[in-house]
């Protein structure tokens, strides 16, 4: 549940960002340029972190990954709700948004894989891809009503307590996460397959932010 949680609450704030490019050029008063910086530098940001996520797991071990993830996707919405006044805070805010998110994403769907036994992982792989195409469909929404009766910061706190559900749930299942420590990575090794992977992932990113360009 933590792994499902973890992703979709990624896809869901970063979803009702996407509709805000006019709140922000009117809240900073900034070219609509520079605003649409806000959803380019989480595409950039997750893109580039989505290969390494591998080579961190080897380092790190796939509990403290994936925690690694979680814990800078809240400490920087800690960070943007403390500071969303300034368009520079905003813009680290996001990049990290989208380090984290290069981490997570593909990371949830390898331990599902672990987790489950390969005849329910193609479903496990739908129920996946449908939580994460409503968080899709309805964080414009969310984004649009939380901009309407409050304000930016409130998105940024409603990160930081879906991270801090997320971290309780995670040491609450301790025994499943740690015997994925066990597991050697089964990122793909195979140059070829490691392309696939890649390619795959950078599809996905590009879909989500499709409708933003």
């Amino acid at each position: 549940m933590a792994i499902f949680l973890g992703a979709f609450s990624l896809v869901l704030t970063n979803s009702a960002f996407n509709i805000l490019l006019p709140t922000f050029v009117r809240m900073y008063d900034i070219s609509t340029t520079l605003a649409s910086w806000m959803m380019i530098l989480y595409i950039v940001a997750m893109t580039m972190t989505m290969p390494l996520t591998s080579l961190i797991v080897d380092r790190l071990g796939r509990k403290q990954t994936y925690l690694l993830g979680i814990g800078l996707f809240g400490l920087f919405s800690i960070l943007g709700g403390l500071c969303y006044q300034y368009v520079q805070v905003v813009l680290l805010v996001r990049f990290m948004h989208g380090v984290a998110a290069g981490i997570m994403i593909p990371l949830s769907l390898v331990l599902l894989f672990d987790f489950y036994e390969p005849e329910v992982r193609g479903k496990v792989t739908g129920v996946w891809g449908m939580l994460l195409t409503i968080a899709t469909v309805i964080g414009p929404t969310l984004g649009g009503v939380i901009i309407q009766v409050g304000e930016l910061k409130h998105l940024f706190w409603l990160n930081v307590s879906l991270c801090s559900f997320v971290i309780g749930m995670v040491h609450h299942s301790n025994p499943i996460l740690c015997s994925f420590e066990k597991k050697k990575p089964s990122f793909p090794r195979n140059h070829l397959d490691h392309l696939q992977y890649c390619v795959t992932k950078l599809r996905y990113s590009i879909l989500l932010q499709s409708d933003h360009f």
